[in-house]
């Protein structure tokens, strides 16, 4: 028995490790927020500047720039699952899709809590101002370290790219002198 709660006990500490190692910067935003909300740590004129801010229209423009983003993971996330391309190979070797896929989840739930808060949720309710600012700059956040990883992929499918090339040249070059000492060999026998 306590050996499969110590097992259990790594599980759960494994799986939150993953979401604590890629997800510092969301979780700090979150810990602020959380405090700026319950403590009301916010002046009355930037409450104020902020309620101005998200006005009706403002959350609808939210609510479209969230679903593009929720549009370009599901893109990215399919491209990469259907293709069957030596680069996923590398990806997996750098341990860069993990990161990838799960900072897609992250972004498609943060797209769509953003989306329904803008689209769904009254305006009138508490806080309403302060939870679609959160949700805003968290979507942003991980759309950001999404491009980025993206860039990595981008680097790491450029040197794969170079180096293919070079080892097609490679072989290219190396059949070419083959083919150019049996043609000497033949053009010697001839004579």
């Amino acid at each position: 028995m306590c050996s499969g709660m110590k097992n259990l006990w790594f599980k759960i500490c494994n799986f939150l490790a993953i979401p604590i190692k890629n997800c510092k910067i969301e979780l700090s935003v979150i810990a602020l927020s959380v405090f700026v909300i319950n403590f009301h740590a916010l002046p009355i004129e930037i409450s104020q500047i902020l309620k101005c801010y998200f006005s009706e229209s403002r959350c609808a423009g939210i609510a479209g720039y969230s679903s593009v983003i929720t549009g370009i993971y599901v893109t990215v996330w399919s491209i990469f699952a259907t293709s069957a391309s030596k680069i996923n190979e590398e990806l997996l070797k750098n341990k860069v899709e993990g990161q990838l896929f799960f900072l897609i989840a992250i972004g498609i739930i943060e797209t769509f809590v953003t989306t329904t808060l803008s689209v769904f949720i009254p305006y009138s309710i508490p806080q309403y101002i302060e939870i679609i600012l959160l949700s805003t700059i968290l979507t942003t956040i991980s759309f950001i370290k999404f491009v980025l990883i993206l860039m990595r992929i981008t680097k790491l499918n450029v040197r794969y790219i170079v180096k293919e090339i070079d080892d097609q040249q490679a072989k290219s070059t190396e059949i070419q002198v083959k083919i150019d000492e049996i043609y000497q060999k033949t053009v010697n026998k001839q004579k």
